[in-house]
């Protein structure tokens, strides 16, 4: 998917669909699907749950038919799209698991704590790929939704706020706890899973990790 498409377009395609324009529809999820499948699959272990939670997001985008329009346009189609996505997935652990939302905290709970294994880290072969795709699983479900936003999908400050409904001048902020995090995390992956000596992470490390991953997710 080309992450610099128009607003305008996703927004024109969705309110054709939403009228009732089935080629619209199947535009849009041939432009947004492959995403929302990357979305998915670093967060969960089988891909059959990946893919019925990626037909679950795009129905319950398409029920929102009168609210969804007017908010997407004003924001982002791609962000709105994607916090639908993340609540779809909190619903899934959170029956999977059978926990309540207040047991349940995604602000400090991680998928690597439910979800041992997940597809996208079998897949890399390289360690320092691997270390870094299992270091995001290991921390908070938040922080990892927010940075693979940012590394995966290139999304804007903005848009961000929308997927995890935060205010835009918050999110800055977030974003360095959530990079604090990683590192941290990287470093004892590499140590305690892989035997390796820590990588290098500085933020150059972590875009080029992003970009080859991404490439290899597609």
């Amino acid at each position: 998917m080309d992450v610099h498409r128009s607003n305008d377009s996703d927004h024109e395609l969705l309110c054709a669909w939403q009228g009732g324009d089935r080629r619209a529809g199947d535009l849009f999820i041939r432009h947004h699907g492959p995403a929302l499948a990357r979305f998915f699959r670093n967060k969960l272990t089988t891909p059959a749950d990946s893919h019925d939670l990626v037909q679950e997001t795009f129905l319950a985008l398409q029920r929102t038919a009168g609210r969804a329009g007017p908010a997407a346009a004003m924001t982002s189609v791609r962000a709105y799209l994607f916090s639908i996505a993340r609540r779809v997935l909190c619903a899934h652990l959170r029956k999977k698991y059978k926990r309540t939302s207040e047991a349940l905290d995604f602000g400090s709970v991680c998928v690597k704590q439910l979800e041992p294994t997940s597809m996208s880290a079998l897949m890399m072969r390289r360690r320092e790929l691997r270390v870094f795709i299992e270091a995001l699983r290991a921390i908070p479900l938040d922080d990892q939704v927010l940075l693979e936003a940012k590394y995966f999908d290139a999304m804007s400050v903005r848009e961000i706020g929308v997927l995890l409904a935060l205010p835009e001048p918050v999110v800055p902020g977030r974003l360095q706890r959530a990079k604090g995090r990683l590192r941290q995390k990287i470093e004892e992956v590499s140590v305690q899973s892989h035997r390796m000596a820590p990588p290098e992470v500085g933020d150059d490390a972590l875009d080029l990790w992003a970009q080859e991953i991404r490439a290899r997710l597609v």
